[in-house]
């Protein structure tokens, strides 16, 4: 994959559209939905535990081909590290967080208290740094040779 390339440009279009549904799903539209004032809280709830699962879908469906292209294309760099990343990033939320995460959410759909958690404050942090990494993938030159 040389800079320039079609590839190039639609590898770096596809981790910067990337990074922008995650920052957007994560961290505009899940904190907005809870402003609205018609809606309990479990009703809020059910909506952002539909907003994830869309989010996620997504990511399952861009993440692996933008880490399977930059490291098939041999990008090397930032542009490797980022895309390869990004998606163990991914992973780890999905299966390290995620079970968690939908028990305790349905624990308060429910009514019941899940207790304190450093859980979503974990998720968060991971899904900061993934969205980093994947503008750093994006915004990637190669090494001059």
């Amino acid at each position: 994959m040389h800079e320039g390339s079609p590839a190039w440009r639609i590898h770096a279009g596809l981790c910067w559209f990337a990074a922008g549904l995650a920052t957007c799903g994560s961290f505009l539209l899940a904190p907005a939905k809870f402003a609205a004032q018609l809606s309990t809280l479990p009703q809020l709830l059910e909506v952002g535990r539909l907003q994830f699962l869309v989010l996620h879908t997504a990511q399952w469906l861009l993440l692996p081909p933008i880490a399977a292209w930059a490291f098939l294309g041999r990008a090397s760099g930032w542009r490797l590290a980022g895309s390869l990343a990004a998606l163990a990033l991914f992973v780890v939320q999905m299966a390290a967080l995620q079970p968690e995460l939908d028990r305790r959410l349905t624990m308060q759909i429910l009514g019941e208290s899940p207790g304190p958690s450093m859980h979503h404050t974990v998720y968060g942090l991971l899904e900061a740094l993934k969205i980093v990494c994947l503008v750093a993938a994006g915004a990637a030159r190669p090494r001059a040779r």
